[in-house]
């Protein structure tokens, strides 16, 4: 069960291969009420080292809103860097390839 300080990660393609799992729950660490993109980065590669690579040309979205690997919104709402907070989703979606 999800508590108050959890977060939703989701893993697609690469980044499932790679961290080993679809999904996880992560925890905000404690004292904070929020956790900015690139500390969550860190945690989750720290937690899944393969996850550094992918990290490199991953996207990432927050609650279905895309951001760079500082935070930042890529589409509309200009530099507005977004910091996770409990119940929010974190999507890791890596470049996909084929033909």
């Amino acid at each position: 069960m999800a508590s108050p300080r959890s977060i939703n990660v989701l893993y697609f393609a690469g980044a499932k291969d790679a961290s080993g799992v679809t999904e996880e729950i992560f925890e905000i660490p404690p004292g904070q009420e929020t956790i900015r993109v690139p500390q969550l980065i860190q945690a989750l590669s720290n937690k899944h080292p393969p996850l550094l690579k992918v990290f490199e040309a991953a996207i990432l979205a927050v609650n279905m809103e895309y951001v760079d690997r500082d935070g930042k919104l890529t589409e509309g709402e200009g530099n507005r860097i977004v910091e996770v907070k409990a119940g929010d989703e974190v999507a890791i979606i890596p470049p996909l390839s084929g033909g």
